[in-house]
């Protein structure tokens, strides 16, 4: 048996001139290494650091492998014995592979030091859309991953009197035979935390029909960590990366060409952002859309915290808003925000998102929040069982549902009172329950059953089974219907909203008359009343953002594996210089879809 030194003087030899020539040489195999593509995905995933790849990698040579993939990751830093080396060689070997998504953009934008807290000049990396459309269109899944089969269904499922069709046709004149070859698309920013004290600023672009994984639907123009980034008339960094690179980007986007001329597909697809998606926050903060703490709140309505008609009191399931009309955005964009420049781009693209009005910190945090806290304190002062104990038999319930209804989608893990009220001040503060959004999505029908099992005939247990009830449907209906609802479809959503509200009222004011803060009422009912009016247009489940949270998420990720020791004003340059390799690699390299992870 040889010992380490001449084992490890193979694989060297293997790495450089092929195998050693006391060993018996390889068969030739152009496929990929599977072992080098799991490596190098964990890698651009930031999963694992460069020097794992070059460590695993030598194990495996030594082991026996003669791939010339695994044998190249191996001999990486000169075979592990300059690591600072190792993620600069993994970049060069990626390189040789013929990336054709194009190196990012750069540019000179003012951003602070965090270091100095001074403003200076420093440059930044993002991709103009054009250019990142025509270097995914380099690759043979572009019509797969973009769902190009779709696209004219889609077009012809588009209503006339759906807003954004309207804006989009009063703006830009495109050829019905155009129309057949244009994709429409989704915009999604949000941030997101990349270390314990900073986020990231992401924006992403994608097909609105395309099916597959996150990273595949969605690609990356842009990611700024926040603290480095500054705001005003005199210094700005998104704004000359809007007005300079991404709305130029978009608008060629909309032509299928690049700057010089060339297509952005071979065949003629062109490209129009039919929606704008993200929480409410992003739309406040970077679209500038109204704030739900200011008086009036609501971009959709002229809903009035201060006046007669609050947006927030239901009569008969309505806020009784007056709505605002098409000529409201044709006479000036309510926001100034340069993405409402481009043509067809208006309020109106923003889609509510049921992510974030229903399932995270939305409305039924609030409605499963004060269900659980009315269960567990029936009433005031002195009650026969403490309310943890009732809690607990919920939860053996509610894991016994779990298995009866077969729920495959994410689970609660555990559930106490502090998930939905401080235990030691019960009645101070309404409740709400802190869940994901999977959790909360998958918990609603489980709560549902426990209301019509504990329904003990009084007003307010036979309300609350009606309200969940009725959003149990809605939900449904949103999964089932297809991506422009038919009529009967969105009557029924509409009734169903309807019913919620008016019980949720009623709920709302029993409690008041009791002087119990229950059954809380705050903006995001006011717009779950506008998001299945938007559903009559586009189903929600279409433009919820469960995959755009998965892809900031992964970002994320990405970010925190190129983030030590290099300041945040650059860490864009890093960032898009791996998510370029990323990108390239999931398109290049098929594997099983729990590898990537």
């Amino acid at each position: 048996m040889r010992g380490y030194r001449q084992a490890f003087e193979a694989a060297r030899y293997a790495a450089t001139r092929g195998p050693h020539p006391q060993e018996e040489a390889p068969q030739d195999d152009p496929t990929p290494s599977c072992l080098a593509t799991a490596l190098l995905l964990l890698w651009a995933h930031g999963g694992i650091s460069a020097t794992a790849v070059q460590h695993l990698a030598l194990q495996a040579v030594l082991d026996g492998v003669h791939h010339q993939e695994v044998t190249e990751l191996a001999g990486l830093g000169t075979f592990g014995a300059h690591k600072s080396n190792i993620g600069r060689d993994i970049m060069r070997l990626m390189e040789l592979e013929n990336i054709k998504i194009p190196k990012p953009v750069s540019m000179s934008v003012p951003m602070r030091d965090t270091r100095t807290n001074k403003v200076q000049e420093t440059v930044v990396h993002c991709y103009e859309p054009d250019l990142l459309l025509q270097g995914i269109a380099a690759y043979d899944d572009f019509e797969l991953q973009m769902r190009t089969d779709l696209v004219e269904g889609f077009w012809e499922s588009v209503h006339e009197d759906d807003p954004k069709w309207m804006y989009f046709a009063m703006e830009f004149d495109m050829p019905n035979d155009d129309l057949r070859r244009t994709i429409p698309l989704f915009l999604h920013g949000d941030k997101v935390n990349y270390e314990s004290d900073d986020s990231t600023m992401v924006w992403h672009v994608g097909s609105l029909l395309s099916q597959g994984q996150s990273l595949i639907s969605g690609h990356m123009l842009a990611s700024i960590p926040a603290k480095a980034t500054v705001s005003g008339n005199d210094n700005d960094t998104w704004l000359p990366i809007w007005q300079e690179k991404i709305v130029p980007g978009f608008r060629r986007c909309m032509q299928g060409r690049c700057a010089d001329g060339s297509l952005i597909h071979p065949a003629g697809w062109k490209f129009v952002i039919w929606v704008l998606t993200g929480d409410h926050e992003h739309f406040s903060n970077c679209l500038g859309m109204p704030h739900w703490s200011s008086k009036q709140f609501c971009w959709e309505c002229h809903a009035d915290k201060g006046g007669p008609i609050t947006g927030l009191t239901f009569i008969n399931g309505t806020s009784g808003c007056q709505r605002r009309d098409v000529t409201d955005e044709v006479e000036g964009r309510r926001s100034q925000h340069p993405v409402f420049t481009l043509p067809g781009v208006t309020r109106h693209s923003i889609a509510h998102d049921a992510l974030h009005v229903l399932f995270n910190k939305g409305v039924l945090a609030h409605v499963l929040g004060s269900a659980l806290h009315s269960w567990c304190w029936p009433r005031i002062g002195r009650q026969a069982h403490r309310p943890e104990a009732i809690l607990a038999n919920i939860w053996q319930r509610i894991k016994e549902l779990y298995a009866q209804h077969a729920v495959a989608g994410t689970r609660l893990a555990n559930l106490h009172l502090k998930m939905f009220v401080d235990p030691n001040a019960p009645f101070r503060q309404p409740p709400f329950l802190k869940t994901k959004a999977g959790e909360t999505k998958h918990l609603l029908p489980i709560v549902a059953c426990i209301a019509h099992e504990r329904d003990d005939g009084s007003p307010e247990a036979g309300r609350l089974c009606i309200v969940l009830d009725a959003m149990v449907a809605l939900t449904k209906l949103f999964d089932e219907a297809a991506m422009v609802p038919s009529a009967t479809d969105s009557q029924q959503a509409k009734s169903y909203m309807k019913t919620f509200l008016t019980e949720a009222q009623w709920l709302r004011d029993f409690a008041a008359a009791q002087d119990r803060k229950l059954w809380h009422i705050v903006p995001k009912f006011h717009m779950a009343e506008h998001m299945v009016e938007q559903f009559e247009h586009l189903n929600c489940s279409a433009v919820w953002t469960f995959k755009s949270e998965d892809f900031v998420g992964r970002v994320a990720k990405v970010a925190h594996s190129v983030s030590f020791g290099v300041a945040a004003r650059l860490l864009s340059q890093k960032i898009m210089a791996k998510y370029r390799v990323l990108l390239h690699l999931l398109y290049t390299r098929k594997v099983n879809d729990d590898c990537d992870e």
